[in-house]
């Protein structure tokens, strides 16, 4: 046995409990997380997703990749241009741009308007609130227009910049969403979009408005009244007895055509959590029948806000593992704390207990250790996924023992390749050493008997002559 350990062994029967406490709790094995976000609810959209942008996590994905029609869920992007032009100083607010025959050229009797007439004189300002709020199809070809010189260079634009924002399931053919084969999109490229978008003060307005109310060369006054229902429903022509405002909406683009069916992408703040919604495809028979893309979407604002939680799973208090450490009479162990809270979405009801933890920590650490010493880190998995890491740190001050550090030291030493040159070359000098003090006793144990017989012999001849 170790010298060192003869020192230790009063607390062996402690530490066999406490390696046996470590090693069992290394892995925690999550158990039932399919399906950990459950609305409650069928959608009725082909595709939904909803994001916790606070934390960015998704809460729902149907489909989300699916290539799908937006409608004029597309103005997102064209109004997203617009704003970023002005921002540079490209255009301003109070420019005014005068429509032409070309801009209603791809217009349809049942589409989208704000009664814009060729040679009525609106500002950028006034085409935006016609776009954002009324969705006006014609005022997109107008800014487009206006902007890039061309509706077709605008459109080119819109493309370039959905592919730098990360977009690659989307594909413009122009810039209001009325219906083209080639005109697609997702909700996840959506929700990309709108991100994008919400950055933005005067976007966040334009979304927002309720109504908006202004004047041209043509028209004395005019007013365009949004048709997001989850904003206001004050004039809501659907005939189905449901509530679709819903209080806690921020603003959002609304689309509709008999190809795309009813589409909406929007955010929603309550108690300090912001949510992001797209829905694609939802079935609408007219104007008088449930909008499913709205319905869907309030629904899972009720359920988030009233569900999830931004909760701690990983606790700065709590002693999560231990680590064995020698050369100290203090501990053989020191125990590790995380270094900072780990939190995420959940379900209020769910058991953060069914986390999986694991473990990166060393085999044996030596003393001294300082209080707060990061000792390793600690993974925290969800279905397989890392959802974060934290470092773990020592709990305590552990001193290292002089006695047990001579002892260490003198093992060591006495482990080492030179030791034991050094003790074979003293066992050789003292072999060598006995071999010739061997060699010069017997040769003096020879001279000395070679010298007694000679005395006796001469002893033996005086005796001789005496008689």
């Amino acid at each position: 046995m170790p010298l060192k350990d003869v020192f230790k062994k009063f607390v062996s029967s402690v530490s066999a409990a406490a390696v046996l406490f470590s090693c069992c709790f290394n892995f925690v094995f999550a158990d039932g997380l399919t399906g950990l976000f459950d609305p409650g609810f069928n959608y009725s959209c082909k595709a939904f997703y909803m994001e916790n942008i606070d934390t960015s996590t998704v809460v729902v994905d149907l489909n989300s990749k699916q290539r799908l029609y937006p409608a004029s869920v597309t103005k997102l992007t064209t109004a997203l241009l617009a704003v970023e032009a002005i921002e540079r100083g490209d255009i301003s607010l109070d420019d005014e741009v005068t429509a032409i025959y070309d801009d209603f050229n791809d217009m349809v009797p049942d589409g989208s308007t704000a009664a814009i007439s060729r040679g009525e004189t609106l500002t950028v300002e006034q085409l935006l609130y016609c776009m954002m709020v009324a969705s006006a199809n014609e005022a997109c070809n107008i800014l487009s227009r206006y902007i890039s010189g061309s509706t077709a260079a605008f459109v080119g634009e819109m493309n370039r910049r959905v592919t730098e924002l990360g977009c690659i399931d989307t594909n413009y053919i122009n810039p209001h969403g009325l219906h083209s084969e080639s005109h697609y999109s997702c909700a996840y490229d959506v929700a990309i979009i709108f991100k994008e978008a919400i950055k933005h003060e005067f976007l966040r307005t334009l979304m927002s408005t309720k109504e908006y109310t202004f004047s041209t060369n043509l028209r004395e006054s005019y007013t365009v009244r949004t048709g997001n229902y989850l904003l206001d429903d004050s004039r809501c022509t659907i005939q189905d007895g449901y509530t679709y405002e819903y209080e806690y909406l921020l603003g959002g683009k609304t689309g509709n055509t008999s190809a795309a069916g009813a589409c909406l992408a929007s955010y929603a703040e309550k108690d300090g959590k912001t949510y992001v919604c797209v829905a694609l495809g939802g079935e609408r028979e007219s104007k008088y029948t449930t909008n499913y893309a709205m319905k869907d979407t309030r629904e899972s604002y009720i359920w988030a806000f009233s569900s999830l939680s931004e909760r701690a799973i990983v606790d700065t208090s709590q002693k999560v593992a231990e680590v064995p450490v020698s050369l100290s009479f203090d501990s053989e162990f020191v125990s590790v704390l995380p270094a900072q809270e780990i939190t995420a979405l959940i379900p209020n009801d769910y058991d953060v207990s069914l986390f999986a933890y694991k473990f990166n920590l060393p085999d044996n650490l030596v003393a001294p250790i300082s209080k707060g010493d990061v000792i390793g880190s600690m993974d925290v998995v969800f279905d397989g996924e890392v959802l974060g890491s934290v470092d773990l740190i020592a709990d305590r001050d552990i001193e290292r023992s002089v006695t047990l550090d001579i002892v260490d030291k003198f093992e060591k030493f006495v482990g080492t390749w030179w030791f034991w040159a050094i003790i074979g070359i003293l066992a050789a000098l003292l072999i060598i050493y006995i071999v010739i003090a061997i060699i010069v006793n017997t040769r003096r144990h020879r001279t000395r008997r070679r010298n007694s017989t000679s005395y006796r012999r001469g002893v033996s001849r005086r005796g001789r002559r005496f008689k």
